[in-house]
């Protein structure tokens, strides 16, 4: 019983069970209605997403607060990676999103993304995905420090850089 509701016994309900119990493994299920592939994606903040928002602050901060053409002004690890909209599933990055193609490009971190860049937030390590949509967070939290791990110097990464 869940929710205070019994469990649908009919095929149908049967079916819906059966997928999502099977969605949620490793392996994941097709489903039986359409064919799309359904499964559950564990994605860790990683030490790309960490850079990418730090840098993102920095030219944030250094523009008045001023939305950010990432396009025209990141630098190369930032256009190559294509993590920037991962920032959004966490809440730390916003895109401007008014439609046309030359303005999806535009971002700005939020005001939780400029805490954590400045390890004064910690943030869930993880985010589980359905469907490419956030369906839960890891209970661990994670610092900017930590998210960079050893490869790279948080300190070295919040001083002023020189454009590339």
């Amino acid at each position: 019983m869940k929710n205070g509701r019994m469990p649908d016994s009919t095929p149908l309900g049967k079916a819906r069970h059966h997928v999502k119990v099977k969605c949620r493994t490793r392996e994941g299920i097709e489903c039986p209605c359409c064919g799309t592939w359904l499964r559950y994606h564990k994605r860790k903040f990683n030490a790309g997403m960490a850079r990418i928002l730090i840098w993102l602050v920095q030219e944030f901060e250094r523009n008045n607060g001023r939305w950010i053409n990432v396009p025209a002004q990141a630098p190369r690890h930032v256009l190559r990676s294509l993590e920037v909209s991962k920032l959004e599933i966490w809440g730390l990055a916003e895109n401007c999103r008014k439609g046309r193609n030359r303005e999806r490009g535009i971002w700005r971190p939020t005001e939780l993304g400029i805490h954590f860049a400045h390890g004064l937030e910690m943030i869930p390590s993880y985010v589980l995905l359905f469907q490419k949509k956030p369906r839960g967070f890891s209970d661990e939290q994670i610092s900017i420090r930590e998210a960079l791990g050893e490869k790279f110097d948080y300190d070295e990464l919040m001083r002023e850089h020189p454009r590339l």
